[in-house]
């Protein structure tokens, strides 16, 4: 596990937890010398608990020595920065100068990970930068929701891989055996696609939801019972997406055109930072317009509302 950030360690600490032998690899030696006593910087309810527990068992360990980690792996995650560049385009500088450091270090048939937020085409690049014809390069995006990390990475609802090599996939895949989810399989472009495309689409209901949370506040009505009517596929978790404030780095990214923009340009297809702009605003304007056209004279006090099977 190259990177110890939110993703990192997470994955790191929980795939430890399922019984794999995991070793975190960090540029920061102030921050592996505090990992390594089970001091966890990082405000995630469960993530010191998993990160001791592991390190008790002698699953996880940790270290400033990328080469070292890397020497007898048999699969390489990238965990790493790809904070927004000049333009808005995703500034791989990180992947590119960890994948150059640890092209000669990889022990033949070793699969490498890429586990960051990664625009269109960056296995291919990878792939080229090591060299390797006998390293694949796999896409294994994460969904994990600060706040309820370790537990998004325990219970996903589902587990996408991208590789096209078949036999690195399943390799990937085993490292997930025992989880109740289902497992996607598809090529490293469409699972890197997946992860902005779900960004995406998170930031537009995050940006209804609030506004909606607005309305029900405005009409004195219940948001988590309108929350549960409108979505009850989802029950329970659309109602967490309405909050004062959001943020969070896959999520302010995409809030600005950022890297998928930028790789739509790249393609030709003209617009595409406008279209995510206007969509955004769009979906709060639709709830404000829910007021607008209900026009109720008087506030409503909340009554209980129950379910019952028609028929």
């Amino acid at each position: 596990m190259i990177g110890t950030g939110y993703v990192g360690l997470t994955t790191g600490a929980c795939l430890a937890s399922l019984g794999h032998s995991v070793v975190c690899a960090d540029a920061d030696p102030h921050k592996v010398e505090r990992l390594r006593e089970a001091r966890v910087d990082i405000l995630e309810p469960g993530l010191p608990e998993t990160v001791r527990d592991a390190l008790d068992a002698a699953l996880l360990d940790f270290t400033g020595d990328t080469a070292a980690a890397v020497a007898e792996a048999g699969v390489v995650f990238l965990c790493l920065p790809t904070p927004m560049g000049a333009g808005g385009a995703a500034d791989l500088a990180a992947v590119e100068a960890v994948a150059a450091q640890i092209r000669e270090e990889l022990p033949p048939g070793c699969v490498v990970v890429n586990k960051s937020t990664v625009p269109v085409g960056t296995s291919e690049r990878v792939a080229t930068l090591l060299g390797r014809d006998d390293v694949a390069v796999v896409s294994n995006p994460e969904f994990l929701r600060e706040g309820r990390a370790v537990h998004d990475f325990l219970h996903p609802d589902r587990i996408v891989i991208g590789a096209a090599d078949r036999d690195a996939a399943r390799r990937v895949a085993d490292l997930y055996a025992g989880l109740d989810a289902p497992l996607v399989l598809t090529d490293p472009a469409s699972a890197e696609l997946t992860k902005y495309a779900a960004n995406f689409f998170l930031a537009m209901k995050l940006s209804f939801a609030n506004n909606l949370a607005t309305v029900c506040e405005r009409l004195s009505l219940a948001m988590t019972i309108v929350a549960d009517i409108t979505t009850p596929r989802e029950r329970g978790r659309y109602q967490g997406y309405f909050m004062a404030v959001f943020g969070g780095a896959s999520i302010v990214g995409p809030l600005v055109g950022g890297a998928f923009a930028d790789r739509a340009e790249l393609l030709g297809i003209a617009g595409w930072r406008w279209i995510f702009l206007i969509n955004v605003p769009l979906a709060a304007a639709a709830a404000v317009a829910i007021t607008r056209v209900l026009r109720f004279p008087h506030r409503r006090a909340p009554s209980p509302v129950g379910r019952r099977r028609m028929g």
